[in-house]
C-alpha cells in the first residue's frame, strides 16, 4: 500500500523524475517507484533519492534521482522519453 498520495505532473527521464505532491518530502528520502503505462506494456521499478523539494502554491515539487534501476529498465525509460519527444504523445 502506498503511503503517499498519487503524484501529479510527473516528468520522467533516464536519470530520475520530478512530480508534484501535497506533502513535503525531506531531501535524501528514498522512494520506491513503479512506472507503468498499460497501453505500451511499460513497467519499470526503481529506487530514487529525493534531491530537491520546492514549495509550490498547492504543495511541493519533488525531484528524485534514480539510485537503483535495472539497465534494461533505464533503457526502456530512455526509449519512451525519446518517443514522446518525437511524437508528442
Amino acid at each position: 500500500a502506498s503511503t503517499m498520495p498519487a503524484p501529479v505532473q510527473v516528468n520522467v527521464s533516464p536519470s530520475g523524475l520530478s512530480f508534484n505532491v501535497t506533502d513535503e518530502l525531506p531531501i535524501n528520502t528514498h522512494l520506491h517507484v513503479t512506472l507503468t503505462h498499460p497501453d505500451h506494456q511499460f513497467h519499470v521499478a526503481a529506487t530514487a533519492r529525493v534531491v530537491y523539494c520546492t514549495p509550490r502554491p498547492n504543495g511541493f515539487r519533488i525531484g528524485a534521482h534514480f539510485i537503483s534501476i535495472r539497465p534494461a529498465d533505464r533503457n526502456q525509460v530512455a526509449e519512451r522519453v525519446k518517443q514522446q519527444k518525437t511524437t508528442g504523445s
